[in-house]
């Protein structure tokens, strides 16, 4: 069982130090381009499911001959836990950058930013993107080519577009883009 639990840790430290995605992912149907998940929080929580589980099944087979005292503090864990997946999946979604605006993930619902609206302090992006894995500058040099070029948000979620970021991205720093790629 402890390599199964060393296994989830070292995969999670990977994918949260080297995850960078390069590029949006481009949602024609919707029109929109998103940030891809970090898959980081996912096996972060793995590790603490299959850890939280054990205990649970300890303590349940300790009621069973007698001795439950560590049962409410495993019940409070696992209350924690489905809290936490909770938080991860709805808040650790994509970012969406749409025609009419950004869409945020929020814990109850999401927060749509119209375009006009867009100012430096508007959108959160350093605090949603840390579950996404895209660097939070890059995400904003994106915006502001939206909020600066309105007439451009209406080519978003379409290859084309995607192709202009990133010609656009050639000359970004290094860690924004790898052999001009976003």
């Amino acid at each position: 069982m402890l390599i199964v639990v060393l296994t989830f840790v070292v995969l999670a430290a990977l994918s949260g130090s080297r995850y960078r995605p390069r590029r949006l992912v481009p949602r024609p149907a919707v029109p929109a381009f998103e940030t891809p998940i970090n898959p980081y929080p996912v096996l972060l929580l793995g590790i603490l499911t299959v850890t939280t589980g054990l205990q649970l099944s300890e303590d349940i087979r300790d009621l069973l001959n007698g001795d439950g005292e560590d049962l409410p503090l495993s019940a409070g864990l696992a209350t924690a836990l489905v809290l936490a997946w909770y938080v991860a999946l709805h808040v650790g979604g994509p970012v969406r950058l749409g025609v009419d605006g950004i869409r945020q993930p929020r814990v109850f619902g999401s927060r749509l930013v119209p375009w006009d609206s867009v100012g430096p302090d508007t959108v959160d992006s350093r605090r949603s993107v840390s579950l996404t894995g895209v660097n939070p500058e890059f995400l904003d040099w994106v915006i502001q080519q939206y909020v600066a070029r309105p007439e451009r948000r209406s080519g978003i979620g379409t290859e084309a577009e995607l192709a202009r970021l990133e010609a656009a991205g050639v000359g970004l720093p290094e860690r924004w883009s790898d052999a001009g790629e976003l």
